[in-house]
């Protein structure tokens, strides 16, 4: 094999961990001065990939050690480190903002499109002013739905299965409550009492709850957002089900 080859399976191997890695990072929301967006990163020791999304597009850059150096040559004339530097100065600018820490000496703005996102960041490093634009392109369809539309049909049905469980348990409770009833035990607290739980109106609310979210979609982005927000969901993209699979939950559904 030759110099090139190796070279190039290199690069192919990297561009293969970080997108593999990528997938496997949580999304976070993010505010970008006037722009709040959902962003997951990953940063390697030879480049990084960057995904950003409004819920209605998605944006993406991977870069690697040649395109880091090129960039910081043009932005940061001043500044002669070593490409590992800027990319380690990167990860540690992008990372703490993903967990929703704020750096007063650090500023995000970005420029939208729908054909590509250009986010600014203005800094320092070793004293001198650093500067950094992530230049993303709208990313493919197959990638939006490995990493958006796939994770969210699987906390769906995920959930849908645990409201199954729940059902079934209470049902089970009701039947233990009665066997004491019936074995002579009291509540020593009026107040205690509970209504035998009726499993068939309990799902059909629930499924009809969930038909209005998903019909109302700018009200389900906006409780993804704050709830990315808040802390109260993490979603990560390698928490997805492979058609076959999502064909069989949905199909268990219905049967039971």
């Amino acid at each position: 094999m030759s110099l090139a080859e190796m070279e190039s399976e290199a690069k192919m191997e990297n561009t293969e961990d970080l997108e593999s890695r990528l997938l496997l990072q949580p999304w976070a929301s993010v505010c970008f001065a006037e722009s709040t967006l959902m962003a997951k990163a990953w940063f390697g020791d030879a480049g990084y990939a960057l995904l950003l999304s409004d819920l209605s597009s998605m944006w993406y850059e991977r870069a690697g050690t040649d395109v880091i150096h090129q960039r910081s040559k043009e932005l940061n004339k001043r500044l002669t480190a070593h490409t590992s530097s800027f990319l380690n100065r990167l990860r540690n600018l992008i990372c703490p903002l993903l967990e929703g820490q704020k750096n007063s000496s650090t500023s995000f703005s970005c420029q939208l499109s729908p054909s590509s996102l250009i986010l600014h960041v203005k800094s320092e490093l070793s004293g001198l002013p650093f500067h950094w634009d992530f230049h993303c392109a709208a990313a493919p369809i197959e990638m939006m739905s490995r990493h958006l539309v796939q994770p969210l049909m699987a906390m769906s049905l995920a959930l849908q299965c645990q409201v199954q469980e729940l059902a079934t348990l209470l049902l089970q409770k009701d039947a233990e409550i009665e066997d004491y009833r019936e074995s002579g035990a009291a509540l020593s607290r009026e107040r205690l009492k509970t209504e035998p739980f009726k499993k068939e109106s309990f799902l059909k609310t629930f499924e009809e709850e969930i038909s209005v979210c998903f019909l109302q979609d700018a009200m389900w982005a906006v409780f993804l957002t704050l709830s990315l927000a808040e802390g109260n969901v993490k979603m990560s993209s390698h928490c997805f089900l492979e058609g076959s699979e999502i064909r069989r939950v949905l199909d268990d559904g219905v049967q039971s």
